[in-house]
């Protein structure tokens, strides 16, 4: 045959391979997927030894008897870009770690009223000072409760203190005494409750995003937020790194963040803290995919959004040399990350699958 078709039909095998290769690993994936873990296990190594382990050993030894018929140089070449691929994939090379990232407050606050309960008064947004009334809320059943408390209360102090002069009803005095400190102790808890309903500011700062729909009189639940107290001299970045990458990032690296569709230059920063648990939930719900973020989320039980993926937060402290950011932004971080090989990762993130899937 000709030189053309002999190297036409080389590189046509080799695609073959590949082909085959990447079908026959997909098959196994699937297998394993679509089946209990024990079965899905079996089948997945069964798969892996007949369709690829079995038919590569064959080329090899194919390759091996017919040794003789490649020639000293090619054999040399061979030998050359072998060990130059093995050498790049063992050089510890510089690696950069890419994340979704959200810069916001460090301390923020949403305010929620404790139970469902009446607004007496909602602070405007704008500063505020620590310690500094922000809302004030009304329970009327509440308050209907601690007059009747109080009632009572008092009826039995009375009833004691007409006993004081009596010879006999020990038993009735201590039964009272009992009965008092139960209705004390219901009293407080009820004052205490009552308490609640007046929100101070635990830090000074600025009070943001207050609804404007909510005006004294009007009825709020638990759930509905009222308004944000954020501190704004202080802010940090917060970036989800995957489970093979956190392992590559120390306190003090330093790193850079992209602010989503923001042509402008990065923001620096460097690296605060790195945390060794896998995040359980989202610490804010615009970052899932279902209001707008990039992490891909499931509900779990209670309804809660939770990585789908195991994501680890890792802290960076922006560089900021003008004024402080006014609101919340989402982007993405690319932080300078340990040296390390090709292949150590490889190792790795196989290791961590192993590990991963193992558990029945």
């Amino acid at each position: 045959m000709s030189a053309a078709l002999r190297r036409f039909l080389i590189g046509f095998a080799w695609l073959t391979w590949a082909y085959r290769l990447t079908i026959f690993i997909a098959i196994a994936v699937a297998v394993y997927l679509f089946f209990f873990k024990a079965l899905g296990i079996l089948l997945f190594a069964i798969e892996i030894a007949w369709f690829i382990v079995r038919p590569v050993s064959a080329e090899l030894r194919v390759w091996w008897r017919r040794r003789a018929q490649t020639g000293r140089a090619r054999l040399a070449l061979l030998a050359v870009l072998a060990a130059g691929a093995l050498a790049l994939m063992l050089m510890p090379w510089q690696r950069h770690v890419r994340a979704e990232a959200w810069l916001h407050a460090e301390r923020a606050q949403t305010l929620y009223s404790p139970f469902a309960a009446r607004v007496v008064m909602l602070r405007e947004a704008g500063p505020v000072a620590e310690g500094e009334l922000l809302a004030e809320l009304d329970a009327p059943e509440l308050r209907a409760r601690l007059r009747r408390l109080r009632a009572g209360e008092q009826a039995l102090e009375l009833e004691l203190a007409g006993m004081v002069a009596r010879a006999d009803g020990a038993w009735r005095r201590n039964l009272i005494l009992e009965t008092l400190a139960r209705e004390r102790a219901s009293l407080a808890s009820e004052r205490d409750e009552l308490a609640r309903l007046r929100l101070q500011a635990p830090f000074a700062g600025e009070l943001l995003d207050r609804d404007p729909l909510i005006a004294p009189g009007a009825w709020i639940s638990e759930r509905q937020p009222m308004a944000i107290l954020v501190d704004p001299q202080s802010w940090v970045i917060d970036a989800l790194v995957a489970q093979e990458d956190v392992g590559l990032i120390e306190p003090g690296a330093r790193a850079s963040f992209y602010r989503r569709n923001d042509p402008g230059s990065p923001l620096g920063a460097t690296v605060m803290s790195v945390d060794r648990v896998r995040l359980r939930t989202l610490p804010d719900p615009v970052l899932a995919d279902a209001h707008g973020g990039r992490v891909a989320t499931v509900r779990d039980d209670a309804g809660a959004l939770m990585p789908r993926d195991a994501l680890y937060r890792v802290r960076l402290r922006p560089d900021l040399n003008g004024p402080p950011p006014r609101r919340i932004a989402l982007g993405s971080a690319r932080i300078e990350g340990a040296r390390g090989s090709v292949l150590a990762r490889w190792a790795t993130h196989a290791i961590s699958v192993l590990i991963r899937e193992s558990g029945f």
